[in-house]
């Protein structure tokens, strides 16, 4: 790689690590091209040669926290594993990524519950986190996870964990055994189950 095309992948680098931390911060309205600039040592005219505009900016970043997290969640993944230990392995990355990168954690939150979300539609979740999804149909299909569209049960498991990985911030300490514990509070929620009276 030449030092130019270095020297290009550092400034926009810089501009989405400023970006998500801004938005995590302040918010999408709170977050102005200028400071985003500013944070990232860069003009701002210098933004808009490598994104079109503060929306495609947006985007292109949730695009990239999806790669980064996806290859977080497949890390040490088995499909010859059994289905519980696969999915601890599963829930364990989560937890770690989402504890690590709090920045990316309040954006994913911002970005799913903002008009920005309909824009991406599911088809990208799909294929970021395509070794989950087949993962979570192979349970749906064999009778061991309940019988839920894939996205309800990949939202639900990503709820409690984004939970979970905030307790750190007001002093609890996420070791194994807690790992262990909400691994299985989050793996019952979604396994079948006999219903009540049978």
């Amino acid at each position: 790689m030449n030092v130019q095309s270095t020297e290009t992948d550092d400034k926009r680098s810089a501009i989405l690590k400023a970006t998500v931390e801004l938005i995590a911060q302040n918010g999408f309205h709170g977050t102005p091209m200028s400071e985003v600039a500013r944070r990232a040592g860069v003009s701002a005219g210098i933004i808009y040669h490598y994104f079109k505009s503060k929306d495609d900016l947006i985007l292109k970043l949730h695009m990239d926290i999806k790669r980064r997290f996806a290859e977080a969640l497949a890390a040490g993944d088995d499909d010859k594993m059994p289905p519980y230990p696969r999915f601890y392995n599963l829930w364990r990355n989560m937890i770690r990524y989402l504890t690590d990168n709090p920045a990316d954690r309040a954006f994913i939150s911002q970005f799913d519950n903002s008009p920005y979300d309909k824009m991406c539609g599911t088809e990208l979740h799909f294929t970021a986190f395509a070794r989950t999804v087949v993962f979570i149909q192979y349970g749906i299909d064999a009778g061991i996870l309940k019988p839920f569209p894939v996205m309800v049960i990949m939202e639900a498991t990503f709820a409690l964990a984004s939970a979970v990985s905030r307790l750190e911030s007001i002093g609890l300490t996420i070791d194994e055994e807690l790992l262990r514990t909400t691994s299985k509070m989050a793996w019952d929620a979604i396994t079948k189950h006999e219903e009540p009276g049978r």
